[in-house]
């Protein structure tokens, strides 16, 4: 007989023991609460808990003879709601394996091995003693015990990791900890690790029944080490929520690039983005208050502070704090207007709050509400969410966005792809530093306050012929369009000097792997990527926007891992800034508006997107900033530079050839026959010529191609075969 598997002592007192009663008693034990301290009211993220602990959670519960999903528990907005999801216990489920792949990551893809013997594979006990931190190490499939049918991994961990200032012979507990998490998050399983001074490399079958022999104080030490160490903690003064531990994480790669301009700024500066939307049909103030309480309190960014010490980090306050600023306002004249936004403004403060404000004005003849944000907390897309999140709470009284993975946990993966080489940060070109002594400037000077700006306009004529000719000629976008036109432009005014890497913003959320979905997070998740590429002034146009779009796809996860490597650190960020020419396309105010949606966004005086509010004294990242906006009225092209730097002429005279050089785009486009780029058949190894060579046989239209990709052997053969005798093969189907 199986012994009997013990149970947690101490932690139910008058429950019985049902699975429902058993949850409780598992998530109190994960994240170490008292029993007392739960209320069936609360949530397990309110709690405290993650996924790593809700994972925990899933497999104490299993040990214990029921199921409960992972998902289930970050979700439930309850814990009453949670103990209805409790199942029993599926053998199949409870049994786990792994396969090792040739990068090192393992994954789960079978059972075990027939008649009920462990299916362990060497590869991932090889895999585990490549760690340095790893003297030896043990793979056991308990068949009975607290961790039945799980994997286990029992582990030596060298004892020279030893903190020099412990007197202790074991490891301090801290340490286990972050060794064992850093193995879980190279290979992913197993699911339990046991930190052990034995040896257990030539008796196997001893340390598969010391394990399922387990006793109640060792199960209950080793789930302990299963819950990963805290993050570090800042202790900070904050308004309105008094003094309090408040957990910090790194910034993203793109906030580590702005700070990097702005580290020796006045942090008094204002730095925002704002956006004014009307609410057509009007919304009570009572119901614009639950709706904002409601945004702020679903997105963790909009309570998000930042703090210096070595380097800046930030936090997210808790919920509930009321940690942003709503106001309301009746009969507002159109002359106040933009005094009550500025003040709206000025209550931004990234350090102690709000990074988030919003005001209502409601007039008789119009209702209007105006967003205000930090620039560090938003990229576009967020502002769109929190715009539809908005309308479903003032239509329908729900919120319409899930957060699955949150901009704290995005970046913690961020971190572990680039320590564990999940991508190489290649690219299949140089990328070269900005040129600042060509210029003749300093980064000290090259502010907000110091630069200039240049546009030109594209009537709406223009801009849906380049959208639609990019898309049908060359099965691309405008923005390629757009850039062959600055780059070759660049190379005829500036011919003495090489052509520089431009960087290309991203949103930073298409190169996501697998199912992890931050589709619907707030953050600021854009990147750079860099594109570099030979280009001589008498390039032919078409040539370069062909060039640009296979370049662009060439390039590994849209740079998402150059940039990464480049721009996570602060010191990284300061080496790299500032950039020569970045390019981003830039949502109008009518791109934000859902089809018949009830906000309506109201472009400011003076702005034809999200209002943006930059102090004259915070650096730029960039000597040439290039924005486009293009919607159906028409498009824009802004580029900003610095007014103190070399060549100001020819800077002008370069904006000038750009505008020239992309209308003459369009004007090719709209003439040029559809043709295949090497991007279009990636599978093939080809070249211009031969597809040259294919678009010029009137039996083919390229119209009707939708990619190109090599035969099999059987179907060479079969062609082959067809060749040389036409009645070779014939092919029946009778139904």
């Amino acid at each position: 007989m199986s012994p009997q598997r013990p149970s947690l002592p101490g932690l139910i007192t008058d429950f019985s023991h049902d699975s429902p009663d058993q949850l409780i008693e598992a998530i109190a034990s994960t994240l170490s609460i008292s029993l007392n301290d739960i209320l069936l009211f609360d949530s397990f993220t309110e709690l405290g808990g993650d996924e790593e602990a809700a994972e925990l959670v899933r497999q104490t519960c299993q040990s214990k003879g029921f199921d409960i999903k992972s998902d289930d528990i970050m979700a439930c907005q309850t814990l009453a709601e949670l103990q209805t999801r409790c199942t029993p216990k599926s053998r199949s489920d409870s049994v786990e394996s792994y396969s090792s792949s040739s990068s090192g990551s393992v994954r789960g893809v079978s059972g075990r091995a027939a008649g009920g013997t462990s299916a362990v594979d060497p590869n991932l006990e090889s895999l585990l003693q490549s760690f340095p931190s790893v003297s030896s190490v043990c793979m056991v499939w308990p068949r009975a015990g607290p961790f039945d049918g799980q994997l286990v991994a029992l582990i030596k961990i060298d004892p020279s990791l030893q903190l020099q200032s412990s007197s202790s012979k074991s490891l301090p507990i801290d340490s286990v900890r972050d060794e064992i998490s850093s193995l879980r998050m190279a290979v992913q399983q197993p699911r339990i690790w046991i930190p052990t001074d034995f040896d257990f490399d030539d008796n196997k079958r001893g340390a598969q029944t010391w394990v399922q022999n387990m006793d109640e104080i060792t199960y209950k030490e080793v789930m302990k080490l299963q819950i990963p160490t805290r993050r570090r903690v800042v202790k900070r003064q904050m308004p309105r929520v008094g003094s309090e531990d408040l957990e910090v994480f790194p910034m993203s790669s793109m906030q580590q690039l702005y700070l990097a301009a702005v580290e020796n700024e006045s942090e008094s500066e204002r730095w925002t983005k704002g956006l004014m939307v009307r609410v057509k049909g009007g919304a009570e103030p009572a119901d614009v208050d639950a709706a904002i309480e409601a945004i702020v309190a679903r997105h963790d960014m909009l309570r998000a502070r930042f703090v210096k010490g070595n380097e800046w980090m930030q936090c997210v306050t808790p919920k509930g704090t009321n940690f942003y600023i709503l106001s309301h306002h009746v009969d507002v004249g159109e002359d106040e207007i933009l005094t009550l936004i500025n003040e709206t403004e000025d209550t931004i403060d990234p350090f102690d709050g709000p990074v988030f404000a919003a005001m209502y004005i409601h007039n008789q003849d119009k209702q209007m509400l105006y967003l205000a944000a930090h620039q560090l907390i938003l990229d576009s897309l967020s502002w769109r969410i929190i715009l539809n999140d908005l309308e479903e709470l003032l239509q329908k009284g729900t919120l319409l966005s899930e957060g699955i993975v949150s901009f704290e946990r995005w970046i913690e993966y961020q971190g572990h792809e680039m320590e564990q080489r999940l991508f190489e940060p290649t690219l299949p070109f140089d990328v070269f530093s900005a040129n600042l002594e060509y210029w003749d400037l300093d980064q000290d000077a090259n502010t907000y306050g110091n630069s200039d700006r240049l546009s030109f306009q594209l009537t709406a004529e223009q801009a849906y012929s380049l959208e639609r000719s990019s898309a049908q000629v060359l099965r691309t976008d405008s923005a390629d369009v757009i850039l062959a036109a600055l780059l070759l432009s660049f190379c005829q005014v500036f011919p003495d000097r090489l052509l520089p890497t431009l960087w290309k913003q991203e949103n930073g959320r298409d190169a996501s792997e697998g199912d992890f979905n931050i589709l619907e997070t707030v953050g600021w998740f854009a990147s750079l990527c860099p594109i570099g590429v030979s280009v001589d002034p008498e390039t032919d146009l078409i040539e370069v926007i062909t060039l640009i779009k296979d370049t662009r796809r060439s390039i590994p996860r849209s740079g998402v891992p150059f940039f990464n490597s480049e721009f996570s650190s602060s010191q990284g960020a300061a080496m790299n800034t500032p950039l020569e020419i970045i390019f981003n396309t830039v949502d109008t105010a009518k791109q934000l508006q859902r089809k018949n949606g009830l906000l309506e966004p109201i472009a400011l005086p003076g702005q034809s997107h999200l209002k943006s509010t930059t102090g004259s004294d915070i650096g730029r990242i960039a000597l040439f900033e290039v924005s486009a906006m293009m919607d159906n009225a028409g498009g824009q092209i802004d580029v900003m530079y610095s007014k103190t730097c070399k060549f100001q002429d020819k800077i002008q005279t370069w904006i000038q050839v750009f505008e020239y050089q992309l209308l003459e785009a369009i004007t090719k486009l709209e003439s040029h026959e559809p043709r295949l780029t090497l991007s279009d058949i990636p599978l093939i190894q080809s070249s211009y010529q031969a597809l040259e060579r294919l678009t010029s046989d009137r039996r083919i239209n390229v119209k009707d191609i939708e990619t190109i990709q090599p035969i099999t052997p059987a179907q060479q053969e079969l062609l082959i075969a067809q060749s040389q005798n036409s009645e070779s093969f014939h092919v029946h189907v009778s139904h």
